[in-house]
């Protein structure tokens, strides 16, 4: 029962960011359309992007209580897939004054994936990594192609914030 309780209030403060953006997007878009709108409306999607997000990872947590977490893959260029991901986060990157950075080892990679859990898996890092950066500190997220027969795909995020700390590490 901790657990849960904990669980829910960590989502319960990663719902307030994003909702906290689009209502004051909304105010700013109101009194100032001209100056805002463009801007103002990008911010509302993409943050509408990541609630949606949210919402659909705790559906899948009821799905994996359950133990019917099916994977429905597709094949197609995940270079260009993380990318858009990548991007649903400048916003919020951008309010931290927090940099983000996407670092493709390669320009293109055809493979299977399902993209419903990679955007959890990306969502999950990058939201955490600038959770915990201060402003003015950076977050990078890298793709990389091993030079194994097997070219297995590696995802790395590497940021400046806090860290992990240690006793925390094994819950990973």
């Amino acid at each position: 029962k901790e657990i849960k309780t904990k669980l829910y209030t960590n989502l319960t403060h990663e719902l307030r960011t994003p909702l906290t953006v689009i209502l004051g997007m909304a105010d700013l878009i109101r009194n100032k359309p001209g100056k805002w709108l463009l801007k103002g409306t990008r911010k509302v999607e993409n943050n509408s992007k990541i609630l949606l997000n949210l919402v659909n990872q705790m559906l899948d947590l009821s799905k994996l209580e359950a133990g019917e977490m099916p994977v429905s893959k597709i094949q197609g260029d995940i270079i260009l897939y993380i990318r858009h991901l990548v991007e649903m986060y400048r916003s919020l990157a951008d309010d931290k004054k927090i940099t983000l950075h996407y670092l493709p080892g390669t320009d293109r990679f055809i493979m299977d994936y399902d993209p419903e859990k990679l955007m959890q898996i990306i969502s999950n890092l990058i939201s955490n990594a600038i959770k915990y950066t201060r402003p003015g500190g950076s977050v990078e997220l890298t793709t990389y192609v091993t030079e194994t027969p097997e070219q297995e795909f590696g995802i790395r995020v590497k940021d400046n914030g806090m860290g992990i700390r240690e006793d925390h590490l094994h819950h990973i």
